[in-house]
Formats: C-alpha cells, sequence, structure tokens
C-alpha cells in the first residue's frame, strides 16, 4: 500500500483520537504541526491550535498555564531542546509524567518523545493517564 495523504492523515487522526494532540516538530526550525482529534471536524472557526514557528518557545511561554507548579522547573527542562536531544541521541524515544493543575484540579499527564526516522522531526504526543490515578 503507498502512502497517500489520505492514510496519513487517517493515521495521525487516529493517534489524535489516543492522545490529547500530536505534535510534529521540525527539529533546526522548531516549526511545529498539532494534531487533534478535534482537528477531524476541520472547523475554520476553531480555537484549537494548528501550528506555530518555534515548538520549544512556545512549550516554555505555555507551560506555567497548565502544569502544577510544583513540576514547573521540571517540565521547562523537558521542553529545553538541549536537554531533549541529549536525551534522544541515546535512545530513539523517552517519556515523562507530569502533574497538571486546570481551574484548581490536579490532573495527571504523560509527554512522549519520539525522533522520527529521518531524524530531522520529533513526534510529542501528549496524553491524559489520569485515570491510572484513580482507584
Amino acid at each position: 500500500m503507498e502512502l497517500d495523504l489520505e492514510v496519513l492523515k487517517q493515521v495521525a487522526y487516529s493517534l489524535a483520537d489516543h492522545y490529547l494532540c500530536v505534535y510534529y516538530v521540525n527539529v533546526n526550525s522548531g516549526s511545529y504541526v498539532v494534531v487533534t482529534g478535534e482537528a477531524r471536524q476541520e472547523d475554520k472557526d476553531s480555537d484549537l491550535p494548528t501550528g506555530g514557528k518555534n515548538f520549544f518557545e512556545d512549550c516554555i511561554k505555555n507551560a506555567p498555564m497548565f502544569i502544577h507548579p510544583d513540576d514547573l522547573d521540571y517540565m521547562l527542562k523537558t521542553y529545553d531542546k538541549d536537554n531533549m536531544f541529549a536525551k534522544l541521541a541515546k535512545q530513539d524515544s523517552y517519556t515523562v509524567s507530569f502533574r497538571t493543575m486546570v481551574n484548581g484540579k490536579i490532573g495527571h499527564m504523560r509527554h512522549i518523545v519520539i525522533l522520527c526516522k529521518d531524524k530531522r522531526h520529533v513526534v510529542c504526543c501528549l496524553e491524559n493517564v489520569g485515570d491510572e490515578f484513580e482507584n
């Protein structure tokens, strides 16, 4: 089977249904595309971001808005480009778990980073793992 645009869209949307969002990041420029389950609706008026110019800067800028204060320093190091690629030099993927704080409620997330075969891109997935902490 040949990988055409429709196949790639289906793969991306299927992953986005499992994860809260999937980021496809160019490691050199930092530019990125975001795919979420909501993207399937292709609602042009949606407030959901579809990408940006610098994944690393955007993560660091936005982290204080949703990461639990006790995990913020740790996650800022995680989103640092040099730190990310030091880890990826040792292994092609890794995960980081952290807590969120939204509207006064604590949540649990997992950030998954995967180095693409072309070594020029990474895929970052954000997974809600709150169910793993419930009794």
